[in-house]
């Protein structure tokens, strides 16, 4: 037992001169005051006086009033503070005394045949002026709330249980509506708001040979009973019957228990002692040898105990003093055991200046311990608690040696006593410890990152972290560069260079706001000059150059990018749109001049995406796609010459680019492009750009001629008519008939097709100039038949639209003559309806609903000047 968490001071030596066989039979007690019950019925009123002799507090009892309350010992005392009344239990009659004068109140009469009584110490001492207290008596139980004036009867209604259930109870204790039982050999929780349900809950047996059945309230609905199984245990229980924590061991059955916070004392009157617990722990603190000792009580928060005819205290030694001796003896997890149970902050009713004092008291316990654990070698259990207790992470790494960066303000503390300091720095940088400390240094400063710490500690903290992780944790290195950090780039830069982690340097630079220097390191890990495997690559670079504004630089970088990637014009293409206008079209061609295929990329990208339409940049994306063709088709000759065979996809996939630039852009050099190609056989480029010269029968010559596609002609005319008038349409397809006719082998069948589909609509008399006289009638039958159809219904619309139009004419007409023959009569006296003016001015308005106004004062034609009213035109 390595704790002394009370010393015993003697408070009575001598309960009453003259008579040695007077016993202490219970005890009370209440701030300053205490009561003493004797074997011979007396009540004796003292008041405690403490003293300080030297450092030491003794204790003096000053007798006020002694009462004979009956022949037979005090069985109980209990105080009821707030009605200023002592309730005393003799010979199975309840007394209720003055607690000062210990009379016995007059106006009260004592309830007899008692057994057992106990208050509900839910509210005993809540300022309450009523105090309910439940009385087991021979016909059962009963509850009273005693006021300033007495007992008054309480009943609780729907609590059933069978007729002399409560004949064996031996102990009781109770918490709101929950009674806790004793019974000869088992323990019971009673709900006294059962309401017609079940109200008892068995929760236990004991052994009743080696069991004194005893019973303690400990907080709210949670009680301590003790049992036997085996050794006497302490079991606590909840209002349902349920274990709530791990139970209190003892050699012997205890006959009393007593809470002082955070010890529970049990009284074990065979062994003569008083054994101490602090739970969780099962075993026991402390165990203090008193003679002869009987009654022990704990109503004040003082736990007093009755020996023979003496009374004694045990003074509670300070918390304080008790870690410290724990530490002493190096007991580091029985001081932390004792810190949280006694500055545990689950107290709801502290408020906040406390619960913040309370907090101090813990860290500094936890800091101290985490300390002597690493003077013990036990570096990750010794880091986690000096994280716990929010310890200055520099003192660590003081500690450590040298972590903490050349240029530090941090000054050690000195409060490490006993030369723990000492100890630590010789543990930690040990050759045989040293890697396994550093490796527990690192989740400590991670921890200490995530929580709320000054600025000034982040330097020293997200230094010394880089280095750590710097040899063997390069993805968590490069997390911790990548997030929020106040690295120190003059002292990890060789660090990093040690270990080869260019890539994190590069960051790091990148981070303080130094591009030029992150992208060198890039540029001497494309080039080989260094090494390091966590670098992504460049598709990395990329994307990082791409977003940096500044044209210098990235001029400077790009170069060398672009020789190892022709993606990476994508610095140019793919760059936010606040930078783009800092980058000349011009100025960037000229730059990729010597990189052809990038060249084409980017002007790509400012025909497709930026939608340029000058000239210039189409002009030269399309030599660059004639270029690639002719490259390609160089290539496609070479290997069918040399291997007899070639695969012309890329020479297809050349002309595609090709061809579809030249249908989709309007903005291109046509002619220019013609001179370049006209010679060769590049029949369906050609086609297209005499299409865009307007030159369509050409086009569509080479397209039947050259090419011997009419397909492609069709479509030609088609794309090229959609959306027209029907005049270019008949033009167009006219072309296309006329080339179908030509030459020495014309197209017959497709011309027939032609003039008989629906797609062509053509001219009748021109067709019939084109067709060669040798054809007959029934080859365009259908064309003729389709054109006079066509002919005839034109001419019915246009003789009903005539009609139409010739009756609107007649309506308008007859709608003037109706209005003509309205009129007016103007007199000499007649005035203007709207300026009240003769109207001897001319010319007049009339409107429709028979209003007259000068001409002057009919501003609105369509609407009366005078009314409002609205007309039609």
């Amino acid at each position: 037992m390595s704790v002394k968490a009370f010393e015993p001071v003697p408070v009575i030596e001598k309960l009453v001169q003259g008579k040695p066989d007077t016993q202490v039979a219970s005890l009370e007690c209440w701030e300053d005051c205490l009561w003493v019950g004797t074997s011979d019925g007396f009540v004796v009123f003292y008041v405690l006086q403490a003293r300080d002799v030297r450092g030491r507090t003794s204790y003096v009892c000053a007798l006020q009033n002694q009462a004979k309350v009956g022949k037979k010992q005090i069985d109980k005392l209990m105080v009821a503070p707030s009605q200023k009344r002592l309730i005393v239990l003799s010979n199975s009659r309840l007394y209720i005394l003055h607690m000062h004068t210990l009379k016995v109140t007059e106006e009260t009469k004592p309830v007899s045949d008692v057994s057992l009584f106990c208050r509900n110490e839910a509210r005993s001492y809540d300022g309450s002026e009523i105090l309910e207290i439940s009385v087991i008596r021979k016909k059962g139980l009963y509850h009273y709330d005693l006021d300033a004036n007495g007992f008054v009867p309480h009943m609780y209604k729907g609590v059933n249980v069978e007729e002399g259930y409560f004949k064996d109870v031996v102990a009781m204790a109770r918490d709101g509506n929950v009674l806790c039982l004793a019974k000869k050999s088992q323990y019971d929780l009673l709900r006294l708001d059962a309401d017609g349900e079940q109200a008892v809950t068995f929760v236990c047996n004991f052994n009743a040979a080696k069991t004194i059945p005893t019973i303690k309230r400990v907080s709210n609905q949670e009680f301590l009973i003790v049992v036997t199984d085996g050794p006497s245990s302490g079991m606590f229980i909840n209002k349902a019957g349920e274990s709530t924590r791990a139970p209190l061991l003892w050699a012997e059955s205890p006959s009393a228990l007593a809470y002082q916070f955070p010890y529970f004392v049990a009284l074990c009157p065979d062994a003569e002692l008083l054994v101490i617990h602090s739970p969780p722990e099962q075993a026991p603190k402390q165990a203090v040898a008193m003679k002869d000792c009987r009654v022990l009580n704990d109503t004040n928060g003082q736990v007093f105990v009755g020996t023979g005819n003496g009374v004694s205290l045990l003074a509670a030694v300070p918390l304080e003093s008790q870690i410290r001796s724990l530490f002493d003896q190096k007991l580091v997890t029985e001081a932390l055991a004792l810190a949280e149970v006694a500055y545990s902050l689950g107290d709801t009713d502290l408020d906040p200046l406390e619960a913040q004092h309370q907090h101090k008291k813990l860290a500094a316990v936890q800091r101290q311990a985490g300390f002597i654990r690493l003077s013990q070698g036990q570096f990750a259990a010794g880091l986690e608690l000096l994280a716990a207790a929010n310890t200055d992470p520099r003192e660590v790494l003081y500690l450590y040696g040298n972590l903490l960066s050349p240029g530090s303000t941090f000054q050690p503390t000195s409060n490490l006593a006993n030369g723990l300091a000492e100890s630590i720095i010789a543990v930690v940088r040990a050759s045989d410890r040293a890697t396994l400390a550093l490796d527990a240094l690192i989740p400590f400063l991670k921890v200490v990152r995530e929580g709320s710490i000054p600025r000034e500690w982040r330097p020293d903290v997200d230094t010394a972290l880089a280095q750590l992780l710097a040899p063997n944790k390069q993805g968590d290195l490069i997390d911790l560069i990548k997030g929020k950090h106040k690295i120190l780039p003059e002292v990890c830069a060789p660090v990093f260079e040690k270990y080869k982690r260019f890539h994190a340097l590069a960051l790091l630079f990148d981070s303080q706001g130094l591009p030029r220097q992150a992208l060198d390191i890039w540029r001497r890990l494309e080039a080989d000059e260094v090494h390091d495997r966590s670098y992504p690559g460049l598709e990395y670079v990329i994307p990082y150059l791409t977003a940096i504004e500044d044209p210098e630089t990235v001029y400077q970088h790009g170069a060398w990018m672009l020789k190892k990637d022709p993606k990476a014009v994508e610095i140019f293409t793919k760059r936010p749109k606040e930078s783009v206008a800092k980058f000349k079209p011009d100025e960037v061609l000229s730059f990729l001049g010597s990189f052809s295929d990038v060249s084409t990329a980017y002007l790509e990208y400012l025909i497709d995406v930026v939608k340029t339409d000058n000239e210039k940049y189409h002009t030269r994306l399309a030599v660059f796609y004639l270029d690639a063709v002719k490259r390609k088709r160089a290539e496609y000759e070479t290997k069918l010459k040399t291997l007899g065979q070639a695969d012309s996809a890329a020479l297809e996939a050349a002309r595609v680019n090709f061809k579809n630039l030249l249908q989709k852009s309007q903005f291109y050099r046509v002619d220019f492009i013609l001179d370049s190609i006209k010679d060769t056989d590049m029949h369906s480029e050609c086609a297209i750009l005499y299409g865009k010269l307007g030159d369509h029968e050409r086009a569509l010559s080479i397209l039947v001629g050259k090419l011997h596609d009419r397909e492609a002609a069709k479509e030609y005319c088609y794309q090229n008519t959609r959306n027209k008038e029907r005049s270019v349409r008949q033009r167009l397809f006219l072309s296309l008939l006329k080339v179908y006719l030509q030459g020495d082998k014309p197209y017959i069948s497709d011309a027939v097709d032609l003039l008989n589909s629906y797609m062509a609509d053509l001219d009748v008399v021109e067709v019939l100039r084109l067709v060669p006289s040798d054809w007959s009638i029934h080859m365009i039958e259908d064309f003729l038949t389709r054109s006079i159809r066509r002919h005839i219904a034109a001419s019915a619309t246009s003789r009903i639209q005539r009609s139409m139009a010739r009756t609107a004419n007649l309506q308008a007409q007859s709608e003037y003559y109706a209005l003509a023959q309205q009129h007016v009569v103007v007199r000499e006296d007649s005035v203007c309806d709207v300026c009240g003016r003769p109207l001897n001015e001319s010319p007049l308005a009339l409107y429709p609903n028979g209003v007259v106004t000068h001409s002057k004062c009919a501003r609105v034609r369509t609407m009366c000047p005078l009314t409002g009213q609205t007309f039609g035109n």
